[in-house]
């Protein structure tokens, strides 16, 4: 919104590398809690040997993708990790992800090397699962003024 020439809406500041790494090993810890409580469900209903026959690797892939959708689907494009650092993951115009957008950016997530795709700098700090699907991740805390 412009009103006499200035722009009174704040520029929302992108996250810092800290806080995207926050969120990472953040996440990975949250992800075994959730594995756990997902584990004891299983058993208290006695269904476990459902998940029996699944190689544990796929399983932890299984978990992994429904927490990322999940998580950034239906709370605005944050995940546990993203709430603890103040951030969260948005169109690259600023508007919330849908629900097809989360599923895309958790499958691209499991392309080999997503990880260090951060280190092809472009003077944007957005891995592969960010470009691919033209989100990135911004600052809640911090606003840049201008």
């Amino acid at each position: 919104m412009i009103v006499e020439g200035k722009n009174v809406f704040p520029r929302i500041a992108s996250a810092s590398i800290f806080q995207r790494i926050g969120n990472l090993f953040l996440d990975i810890i949250f992800l075994y809690v959730f594995a756990f409580v997902f584990g004891m469900a299983i058993a208290i209903m006695g269904i476990q040997y459902i998940f029996q026959s699944i190689n544990s690797f796929w399983l932890g892939v299984l978990l992994y993708f429904i927490y990322c959708v999940n998580f950034e689907a239906f709370w605005g494009g944050r995940t546990v990790g993203k709430f603890i650092t103040g951030t969260k993951a948005v169109n690259k115009d600023g508007t919330k992800i849908t629900f097809w957008k989360a599923i895309i950016r958790s499958l691209c997530r499991f392309i080999p090397f997503d990880p260090i795709s951060y280190l092809a700098w472009d003077g944007k700090l957005d891995g592969w699962h960010d470009k691919f699907t033209r989100t990135t991740v911004i600052s809640t805390k911090y606003i840049k003024r201008e």
